[in-house]
């Protein structure tokens, strides 16, 4: 791994920060997605049913998608809900991380792997025990 190719991620990361504090500011409702396509993250606004490219980021390694769902977590701490979506295509259920932050911003994380499906689930349950649903 060479130090430009980190000093990049970690510029693409202030670049969704930048995105999202943008969109803290606004009173209209912002879906963000951040979805995993193997060696590249693509993080776009959903637009109605149109997906807007912002940024495409080169993966570090395989955990880079949590890298980015950590640092956003830090920022947003305070100000943030954790979520899920799900989407079933026949009996098979895939399931995105969707926390939102404050009231109009929605960060959706979505891969089809079977690594961040379970960690997905693993944010999912530790949230709903921090709230003492379970």
């Amino acid at each position: 791994m060479y130090t430009n190719d980190i000093i990049k991620f970690m510029d693409n990361i202030n670049t969704i920060i930048t995105f999202i504090e943008s969109a803290l500011q606004m009173d209209e409702i912002i879906e963000f997605k951040l979805t995993d396509l193997g060696d590249t993250i693509t993080f776009s606004i959903q637009r109605g049913s149109h997906n807007v490219p912002c940024v495409e980021i080169d993966k570090i390694d395989d955990d880079s998608l949590k890298v980015i769902y950590a640092s956003i977590a830090a920022k947003y701490q305070s100000n943030m809900e954790i979520g899920a979506l799900s989407k079933f295509k026949g009996k098979d259920v895939t399931w995105s991380l969707a926390p939102v932050i404050g009231n109009n911003t929605l960060v959706e994380f979505i891969s089809p792997k079977e690594k961040d499906q379970q960690w997905f689930y693993e944010e999912i349950e530790k949230s709903t025990m921090q709230k003492g649903l379970r």
